[in-house]
């Protein structure tokens, strides 16, 4: 009966231990949710309160838009709510039809440029840049800033408006077709890009796994795929920087095929072998057909990149 006592304390105890490990285990985190689309009005208060944005509000004469970029830029990073309120009005309003696009594209990059060193409205600046890039009523390009802009703000953003941008832009990448590659690409970017949000650090590590990205960039470069040039590019970038397994073949099929779309492809195709660094890619470059003198450039750039390894 003794050892029968014995091993129920002993079951007593383990069952004790196991029920506090349990409790101190840490919760899952639920999965994060995209930012909400945001509607902010221009403030209309006192003149006096938006002095120091006024020139950035204003109308400009000047039809590339010069003088109100400097004044964007002339902008300090101790606004008010209202002068802040005020240049997300800025982001937020379409394009006038009349007006060039290229001199909006720029008044936006630049407005949000400024609003990158105002902590204080980071989130609703987050929401802002997501409403924008939503929006299929709006100009490519400026879809593309926002998007851009969402990279280089989750940079600098504490742990749960960085989630947030991290969801949002996966939804982006599965949910809008026109804007899908350039959500794809800062997905790819985080973490591993500089504080201007559209570079690539090799060394820096990757805050979204290629288990995430993989399958995204499988589907750009399906053969049957209708992608535009630049979604290929985009996603032949993406497979050269990270170097990302079982992808051989599809880079290979690209590169030696003259009907796969653009010579820039092709090109594109060839920078990603190198990536990688095999010498025994090497037969491969070489069998590529050289009569266009930018792929010619390319497979001999790639092929010297690898024979340079060590």
């Amino acid at each position: 009966m003794l050892w029968i006592a014995v091993l129920i304390a002993l079951f007593a105890v383990i069952f004790t231990y196991a029920l506090r490990i349990e409790k101190t285990k840490p919760e899952t985190p639920s999965a994060a949710k995209p930012l909400e689309t945001i509607s902010i009005p221009v403030d209309a208060g006192k003149p006096e309160t938006l002095n120091r944005v006024r020139a950035a509000l204003e109308a400009d004469d000047d039809p590339r838009g010069l003088s109100r970029v400097e004044a964007l830029r002339s902008i300090d990073d101790d606004l008010t709510r209202s002068e802040s309120n005020a240049l997300l009005g800025i982001l937020l309003k379409p394009r006038d039809p009349s007006a060039p696009e290229g001199v909006h594209s720029v008044v936006f990059h630049e407005t949000a440029l400024a609003l990158h060193r105002h902590a204080a409205v980071r989130r609703e600046f987050a929401r802002t840049l997501a409403t924008v890039a939503r929006d299929p009523g709006r100009d490519p390009v400026i879809r593309d800033y926002a998007v851009q802009h969402l990279c280089q703000l989750w940079q600098k953003s504490e742990r749960d408006l960085a989630e947030r941008i991290q969801a949002t832009l996966d939804e982006i990448a599965d949910e809008s077709p026109d804007i899908a590659p350039s959500a794809l690409l800062a997905l790819h970017l985080l973490g591993a890009s500089t504080a201007s949000g559209i570079s690539y650090q090799e060394s820096a590590p990757h805050a979204v796994p290629d288990a995430k990205i993989a399958p995204r960039v499988r589907t750009l470069l399906a053969a049957d795929a209708a992608t535009s040039t630049a979604a290929r590019m985009t996603a032949l970038r993406i497979v050269g920087e990270r170097r990302l397994s079982g992808f051989h073949n599809d880079l290979a099929r690209i590169a030696a095929d003259p009907t796969s779309g653009h010579t820039l492809v092709r090109m594109a195709a060839v920078a990603a072998i190198a990536r990688f660094g095999d010498p025994h890619d090497l037969p491969l470059l070489r069998s590529f057909d050289r009569s266009d003198p930018r792929m010619a450039s390319a497979i001999d750039h790639a092929i010297a990149r690898i024979e340079s390894k060590p």
